[in-house]
């Protein structure tokens, strides 16, 4: 009983992650500009975006159990990591690169630094 019982403590204090994550993590988009999105597995009523250390938290849009922003820029080419901090306190972290229009399906070796 006492193993079931800090089983389920466990279960119920580990923080809820991002389900479904976009653009998704490690991939690399030719747009500039993507959609910022992470799904979760529950209700989301406010949260706090981050990408590269940069506060996105005005452009932020909740619905359901999911957290949207589109930046209000074009982001640099190259690496971007993004952070979302529900007021929940469910989070996601992940990265992707930001590649120009005609490299997006090739290697990131093939430009120092992500750049042309």
């Amino acid at each position: 009983m006492r193993k079931l019982t800090i089983i389920l403590i466990m279960f119920f204090t580990m923080p809820v992650l991002g389900q479904t994550l976009t653009p998704p993590p490690r991939s690399q988009t030719a747009d500039a500009r993507p959609e910022i999105r992470a799904d979760f597995d529950r209700r989301v009523d406010d949260a706090r975006v981050g990408i590269d250390g940069i506060g996105f938290t005005h452009y932020v849009r909740t619905s359901g159990d999911t957290v949207y922003l589109t930046p209000p820029y074009n982001l640099d080419y190259g690496a971007h990591q993004v952070q979302v901090v529900t007021e929940e306190g469910y989070q996601a972290n992940w990265s992707f690169s930001v590649v120009g229009r005609d490299r997006a399906t090739r290697g990131a070796y093939e430009y120092p630094n992500n750049r042309y």
